[in-house]
């Protein structure tokens, strides 16, 4: 057994993020542009899984970290509203693909989940990974290192989502 604990860890706000975030891919919002609409739903949709994850009475700390993803979801809003203005639709979300690379040689199987794969009224896609931390931070600042003088990747998540996505025909 173990304590509950009093306010969430970064992960538990990420998921708590992700969670609420699923909203937006219901038939009924894939083409609302009306960011009131897109940032009522979120909330309530953050209010549901919120008491899902902490019950009734949960733990003050907590509460006030849930208020301040709503104010982010709220920041939000807007922005996914100018997108499906623009033409931007969600296709999937949380797609947990899995394919087969070749690694010197031999077959390597790797799984990953796309947060949220977006398809354009003219036929293009594009994948988007939801981030929650306090800095923002570029692909470039977060993906690539400098080693040896030369620019190399470091973490290959966006790599692979290309290499998962192409199962999809994307």
């Amino acid at each position: 057994l173990a304590d509950r604990d009093l306010e969430m860890t970064a992960g538990a706000f990420g998921t708590l993020a992700h969670r609420a975030l699923r909203i937006l891919a219901k038939p009924d919002l894939l083409v609302v542009d009306d960011a009131g609409v897109i940032a009522d739903r979120l909330s309530m949709s953050l209010d549901h899984v919120f008491q899902q994850a902490y019950g009734n009475e949960p733990p003050i700390a907590a509460r006030v970290q849930a208020e301040q993803l709503r104010y982010r979801l709220d920041a939000f809003a807007p922005i996914h509203a100018r997108l499906v203005a623009q033409g931007w639709h969600i296709a999937h979300e949380e797609q947990r693909i899995e394919t087969t690379l070749e690694v010197d040689g031999e077959p390597f199987t790797i799984t990953g989940q796309i947060d949220r794969i977006d398809q354009h009224d003219d036929g293009r896609y594009r994948l988007l990974d939801y981030k929650t931390s306090d800095t923002a931070k570029t692909p470039s600042q977060s993906h690539f290192k400098t080693v040896d003088g030369q620019r190399a990747w470091m973490d290959l998540q966006l790599p692979l989502y290309l290499d998962l996505s192409a199962s999809l025909d994307i």
